[in-house]
């Protein structure tokens, strides 16, 4: 169930704002707008200052899986979930081989929990 759970974060995590690599969020613009930032006086900006990045957070077991199942490389783990049919929601119409949904869900939780369980 642990691992379920953890496969499920971080497939919403990749699903949204954080991305395929699961990257921090920038913080929302300090002065002015996105489109037109300021400095702390009001004077136009070249860059946006932002507040604090959101992080995604990945417990140690989970950082431990994601190198494990990416062959020592933790992009290369997220990147092998993300890229994923199922994760990815490719269909036959995108040239890919459009196997049953189920199944492939199965498939991809089967190989997690495996590595998953590998390390603790």
């Amino acid at each position: 169930m642990e691992a379920k759970e953890e496969l499920f974060r971080i497939v919403t995590a990749v699903r949204g704002p954080h991305g395929p690599k699961l990257k921090d969020i920038p913080g929302r613009v300090l002065y002015g707008t996105a489109e037109k930032p300021l400095d702390e006086q009001g004077r136009i900006h070249h860059a946006p200052i932002r507040a604090a990045a959101t992080p995604f957070p990945l417990f140690r077991r989970t950082e431990a899986a994601l190198i494990r199942l990416g062959w020592g490389c933790r992009t290369t783990g997220i990147a092998l979930i993300a890229e994923h049919p199922i994760v990815a929601g490719r269909t036959a119409e995108d040239g890919e081989y459009q196997t049953n949904r189920l199944r492939g869900a199965d498939e991809l939780l089967a190989k997690w929990t495996q590595v998953y369980r590998e390390v603790v």
